[in-house]
């Protein structure tokens, strides 16, 4: 339990934030601290910005959504701290997140996303962040390269009383909205020779958006740097590790990922500086192309008491049978050029 008393109202709201924003990775206390959504990424403590190849993509790194192959729906909830209550004077607040988000892969000109996330103190304090995205797949001197970028409305407000509302912090408004611009970069440099190894980067909030009320109160630019060697035929489970650059502090994250059963059963097991993690992933293949996947994640915080961690799960809907992931005409000319070579050999 962490209870809080002040007479000043927005000492009182400053102070409960600085409690509840220890969960989110990361050393920054600023508003939009670096969240993490879905189960899948979240039990690799993070480290999501080298795979982002479904609904998770849009809102972790919209070039990874290039590899998406299919359409895809996805819901999201996570109960923060369970058992840990927040007082707020009399008030009792409990902490959420929640989301949805999808996918649309096009074979022309690239991969759509769209999401929408939430967190919330309740009856405290809300951040909302809708977003779109887009990646898209080009080859270069045989070399897998994906770019995208996305745009996305942050907005944040705080539930005042009687009291509260008297602050001169609140004198201009309880909310505040502005618009963050993401960017993303995924290259496979040796696919011939280390199929599955690929190197990522993003920057989130490159524009520093502005979210203050009463003052400036800058979203600060991230950058994050991911690396992963995913189903590759030299290891046993694919490895995934990131390097977090956020206002002047940085930050590692790591994990691991199996699939078994003809990938309908995953493992998976992470970390980062404040919470160990760990999850699974189960999809079932249903009649008319659909598919149904549920992820579950569990993460145990490292610097908070009395509490029996933070539970995660996702349910995504998956449209369509799996397409290639290499939709471009680089590719279908080395399919033509190899079928050519085939037809060749074959008459010789």
């Amino acid at each position: 339990m962490i209870q809080l008393k002040s007479r000043h109202p927005f000492l009182l709201y400053s102070l409960l934030l600085a409690g509840f924003l220890l969960y989110f990775p990361g050393a920054s206390r600023a508003a939009f601290d670096d969240m993490v959504w879905g189960a899948r990424p979240a039990g690799l403590g993070g480290a999501y910005t080298a795979l982002s190849d479904d609904s998770d993509g849009p809102a972790s790194n919209p070039a990874g959504t290039a590899r998406s192959g299919r359409q895809e729906l996805s819901l999201s909830y996570a109960s923060l701290f369970a058992g840990v209550k927040l007082y707020a004077g009399q008030d009792v607040s409990s902490l959420a997140l929640g989301g949805i988000s999808f996918v649309d892969q096009r074979r022309s000109w690239g991969t759509l996303g769209a999401y929408w996330n939430a967190f919330q103190a309740q009856g405290v304090y809300r951040e909302d962040t809708a977003g779109l995205s887009w990646g898209s797949s080009y080859e270069f001197f045989g070399e897998n390269v994906c770019v995208g970028g996305g745009l996305k409305m942050l907005r944040h407000a705080y539930v005042l009383d009687a009291l509260s509302a008297q602050d001169p912090v609140f004198h201009s408004g309880s909310a505040k909205s502005a618009v963050g611009v993401d960017l993303g970069l995924q290259w496979e440099p040796a696919p011939n020779y280390f199929p599955g190894f690929r190197l990522a980067a993003e920057g989130r909030n490159v524009n520093s958006p502005d979210v203050g009320l009463s003052q400036s109160d800058r979203v600060p630019a991230e950058g994050r740097f991911g690396v992963v060697f995913e189903k590759s035929q030299l290891l046993a489970f694919t490895p995934v590790f990131e390097y977090i650059r956020r206002d002047g502090k940085n930050e590692v994250a790591g994990g691991l990922e199996k699939w078994f059963l003809k990938d309908t059963l995953a493992v998976r097991i992470g970390g980062n500086p404040n919470e160990a993690d760990g999850g699974f992933s189960y999809v079932f293949n249903a009649a008319g192309g659909f598919s149904y996947r549920m992820d579950y994640s569990f993460a145990w915080p490292l610097y908070v008491d009395r509490t029996a961690g933070t539970h995660r799960l996702s349910l995504s809907v998956l449209f369509g049978g799996a397409e290639p992931k290499k939709n471009n005409r680089f590719s279908q000319i080395q399919t033509r050029k190899s079928d050519v070579l085939g037809f060749l050999n074959a008459r010789r």
